[in-house]
C-alpha cells in the first residue's frame, strides 16, 4: 500500500462527527438543527478520498477507469441495495396508493443516481412532509455519483498536463461552483441544494487537500488548525439552521472545518487522538449503512404509526437503536464481503465482470419494481374493494396543467393554450379563474361547469401565492414571481377584454401562516406551515418578523381585491373548510377497523375559529373604493350549524384529495353557486 493510501482512523471518526448528527436532526432533536451538515463533511471527506486513490493510480501509472468503478460499486451498490430491498415490505404495507407511487420513483430515481433531480422538482428539503419520503436521503449518494462520472476522467485528461496545472484547473472550478452557489442561494435555493454544479466546490475542496496531503512535503499535524476544524464543523451543526440560505456563504464553516481537520488533524494531535478513540472509529466505520438506514426507518415508522406525524422521543429512541443493530449487521455481512478479501483471498463477485453483471441485474431488477409502483397507481390492487373509493379518490383533482409553483417557471406569454377550456368554438366570452393550489383543485369541475354555461374559462394558478398583486413568497428561488404572475395575467386579462374573474384561494392559510389543526388528530403535515409569505419585498434573501408580515397581509389582501374590482367583475369564494387530516388516508385507517366506509366530519368551531377572520377580511373590501364584488358562500355547503360537524366524506363520496385541497367531487358541490354567481356578475355588465 502506498503512502497516499496510508489508513487514517480520524478520517473515520470525523465520518462519525458527520453522520450522528444527521441521524439526530431527522430524529427530530431540534438543538441538532443544522444536523443537515454533515452531508457537506461527507461531501468533503469523499471528494478527498476518491482524489487520494486516483492520484496515487496516476503515480503509479496504474489508472484504469473500469477499476474505478469497481471500487465504487463494491462501496455502494451492495448496501445500498440490501436497505432498498428490506424497505419495500413496510412500504408496501404503510404507505397509500399516492405515497407509494412517489416511493416507487424514487425506487427508480436512486437506481440510476439521479434522486437529486426527483427531489428538487418534488419539493425543498426543508419542506416538511419530505421527512415522510423514505429515500429522500439518497439525493447525496446521487450527487456524488454523478461528481464521479466525470471526475475521474478530468483528472485523467488533466494530469499530463502537470500536478500543478491539474490543481490549478481544480481550484478554478471551486471557486466557479463556488460563486455558484452564492448566488442560487438567493435565487434558486431548491436547485442549489440538490444538484451537482452548486455542490461540487464541496467535493473539490476534498480534492484539493488530496493534492496537499499527498504533495512532496510531508504533512505535520497542527493543534491550532484541527481545533479550529473542529469547532467550525461542531459549531456548524449547532448554529446553523433551515431558516438560513443553505448551501450558501455559511456552508463555509462546515467544509473548510472538514479541510481543515483533514489537513491538520494528524498522528499525535488531540483532535487525532479524539477522531481515533474506538468509539468514534466504529461509528464512522458502519456510517455509511447508518445513513442509508435511518431515514427509511424514521420515515417509514412515522407513516405507519403517527400518520406522518413526529413522533415521541421514545419511539425515535427505539428507532435509532435499530437503526444502529441493522447498520452494523450490514456492514459486517454486506459490505465487508463485498469489499475486503477474507481468508481464502476472494470477495463476493471477485471477478470484475461477475460484480458488474451482478449490479446491471440488481438495478435492472428494482428499476422494473419502480415502473411498476407507477404503473399500478401505486400498487392499487392491494386493497380491497371496498378501498376503491378512497383509492380512488387520491387522483380525483384537477388534470389542467396551469399549477404554477415557487420554483418552477410561469407562463413566458399569455395566453397559455393549456390553460384555455374553450365552449364551442371558442368565440364566446372568457371567465378566468385565478387563484393559488386551491383555486387549481378546483379548476377542473369550476372549467367544465363554465363550458357547460356556454362560457371559455382561463385557468391561471401559482401555489402559494395570494391571488392579488404585490405578494411576494420570500423562501422561493425568485421571491418576486408570484407578484409578476398575477401582475401580468391581470394585464393580459385587463387588455383582452376579460370581464369577471374567480378568485379561489386558501386565504386563512394566508393570514394565519400556518397549516390547520383541526383538534381530534388532525394535524395537517402535508403541506405544513405556510411559505414566508409578504405583502412587501426588500429586494434581499432577510425574513421579516412572521407577525410583521401577517399583518401587512391582512391589510393588503383586501384593499387589493378592492382595486383589482375597478377593473374587474370578482367572483370571491369563501374560504374552503380545511380537514386538518389527510382525508383519503383517515377513511383507509378506519375502513381498517371497522371494514365499512365512513362518515367522516370535523369540528365546524375549529373550522369557523380558523375562518372568522377570513370572512371578516372580505367583508372589508366594501370599506374601501371598489367596484363589483360577488363572495360567494361555500362553507354551509360542507358544515352544519346544528350538528357543529363539517363534512370530509360524506354517502361514500370523499370531498377532499388530502388534508385541505378539494377532490373534483368536492367541487361539484360548489359549482352551480359560483356559476350562478358568474351569471349575475355578467348580468350587471
Amino acid at each position: 500500500m502506498s503512502a497516499a493510501l496510508k489508513y487514517r482512523p480520524e478520517i473515520d471518526g470525523l465520518r462519525t462527527i458527520a453522520v450522528i448528527p444527521v441521524i439526530l436532526y431527522h430524529a427530530g432533536l431540534s438543538i441538532f438543527q443544522g444536523g443537515f451538515v454533515g452531508v457537506d463533511v461527507f461531501f468533503v471527506i469523499s471528494g478527498y478520498l476518491i482524489t487520494t486513490i486516483l492520484i496515487g493510480d496516476l503515480e503509479r501509472n496504474e489508472f484504469s477507469i473500469l477499476r474505478f468503478y469497481e471500487r465504487r460499486a463494491r462501496r455502494i451498490l451492495p448496501a445500498l441495495f440490501t436497505v432498498v430491498l428490506c424497505s419495500i415490505p413496510p412500504a408496501w404495507l404503510a404507505l397509500d396508493p399516492a405515497r407509494f407511487t412517489d416511493f416507487s420513483e424514487s425506487i427508480l430515481a436512486t437506481i440510476l443516481f439521479a434522486s437529486n433531480f426527483l427531489f428538487w422538482m418534488e419539493a425543498g428539503y426543508f419542506d416538511e412532509d419530505v421527512e415522510n419520503k423514505p429515500l429522500l436521503h439518497t439525493w447525496s449518494l446521487a450527487v456524488e455519483e454523478q461528481y464521479y462520472i466525470f471526475f475521474p476522467v478530468m483528472l485523467f485528461l488533466l494530469w499530463r498536463y502537470g500536478r500543478r496545472s491539474t490543481l490549478g484547473m481544480i481550484i478554478l472550478l471551486t471557486v466557479i461552483s463556488f460563486g455558484l452557489c452564492l448566488w442560487g442561494a438567493r435565487n434558486a435555493s431548491s436547485a442549489t441544494f440538490y444538484l451537482l454544479p452548486f455542490r461540487m466546490w464541496e467535493l473539490f475542496v476534498g480534492s484539493i487537500c488530496a493534492f496537499w496531503a499527498t504533495s512532496a512535503r510531508s504533512m505535520r499535524g497542527n493543534e491550532a488548525m484541527a481545533g479550529l476544524g473542529l469547532a467550525l464543523v461542531v459549531a456548524s451543526i449547532f448554529l446553523i439552521s433551515s431558516d438560513m440560505p443553505f448551501p450558501g456563504a455559511v456552508t463555509l464553516g462546515p467544509v473548510l472545518g472538514t479541510a481543515l481537520i483533514i489537513l491538520f488533524a494528524r498522528s499525535g494531535t488531540l483532535v487525532a487522538r479524539v477522531l481515533s478513540l474506538r468509539v468514534m472509529v466504529g461509528i464512522g466505520l458502519i456510517s455509511y449503512s447508518l445513513y442509508l438506514w435511518h431515514q427509511p426507518i424514521f420515515s417509514l415508522a412515522r407513516i405507519r404509526l403517527n400518520n406522518g406525524n413526529p413522533l415521541s422521543l421514545r419511539e425515535m429512541i427505539v428507532l435509532v437503536v435499530l437503526t444502529f443493530v441493522l447498520s452494523y449487521l450490514t456492514w459486517q455481512f454486506i459490505e465487508q464481503p463485498f469489499r475486503k478479501r477474507r481468508g481464502n483471498g476472494l470477495r463476493v463477485f471477485e471477478a470484475r465482470p461477475h460484480l458488474f453483471a451482478a449490479s446491471g441485474a440488481g438495478m435492472a431488477i428494482f428499476a422494473a419494481f419502480g415502473v411498476f409502483g407507477v404503473a399500478s397507481d401505486g400498487a392499487a390492487l392491494r386493497y380491497p374493494p371496498n378501498y376503491a373509493t378512497l383509492v380512488a379518490s387520491f387522483d380525483d383533482r384537477s388534470g389542467l396543467p396551469c399549477k404554477f409553483e415557487p420554483n418552477l417557471p410561469i407562463p413566458a406569454s399569455h395566453p397559455a393554450e393549456q390553460c384555455m377550456v374553450t365552449a364551442g368554438d371558442g368565440s364566446g366570452d372568457t371567465v378566468m379563474i385565478l387563484g393559488d393550489s386551491h383555486g387549481w383543485a378546483m379548476s377542473h369541475e369550476l372549467s367544465a361547469a363554465l363550458v357547460e354555461a356556454g362560457l371559455n374559462a382561463y385557468v391561471m394558478t401559482y401555489a402559494a401565492c395570494p391571488p392579488v398583486p404585490g405578494m411576494y413568497i420570500l423562501e422561493a428561488d425568485r421571491p418576486g414571481e408570484c407578484n409578476r404572475f398575477i401582475t401580468e395575467t391581470l394585464d393580459w386579462a385587463k387588455a383582452s377584454g376579460i370581464r369577471q374573474i374567480i378568485v379561489a384561494a386558501r386565504f386563512q392559510s394566508h393570514i394565519h401562516g400556518s397549516g390547520f389543526d383541526n383538534g381530534e388528530g388532525g394535524v395537517e403535515t402535508a403541506a405544513g406551515p405556510a411559505r414566508a409569505i409578504d405583502a412587501t419585498w426588500d429586494g434581499t434573501g432577510r425574513i421579516p418578523p412572521r407577525e410583521d408580515r401577517l399583518a401587512r397581509i391582512r391589510a393588503a389582501l383586501p384593499e387589493r381585491l378592492a382595486a383589482m374590482s375597478l377593473d374587474f367583475d370578482l367572483i370571491v369564494l369563501e374560504p374552503i373548510p380545511e380537514a386538518g387530516w389527510h382525508v383519503p388516508r383517515r377513511g383507509m385507517e378506519i375502513i381498517e377497523r371497522t371494514e365499512t366506509l365512513p362518515h367522516l366530519t370535523t369540528s365546524y368551531d375549529a373550522v369557523r375559529a380558523r375562518t372568522e377572520p377570513v370572512h371578516e377580511m372580505l367583508q372589508e373590501i366594501y370599506t374601501h373604493e371598489h367596484g363589483h364584488v360577488e363572495i360567494v358562500p361555500v362553507e354551509d355547503l360542507f358544515c352544519d350549524a346544528d350538528t357543529r360537524r363539517c363534512d370530509n366524506i360524506v354517502d361514500g363520496q370523499v370531498l377532499y384529495y388530502d388534508d385541505d385541497h378539494l377532490s373534483n367531487m368536492g367541487t361539484r358541490l360548489i359549482a352551480p353557486r359560483v356559476i350562478d354567481a358568474v351569471r349575475a356578475a355578467r348580468a350587471r355588465s
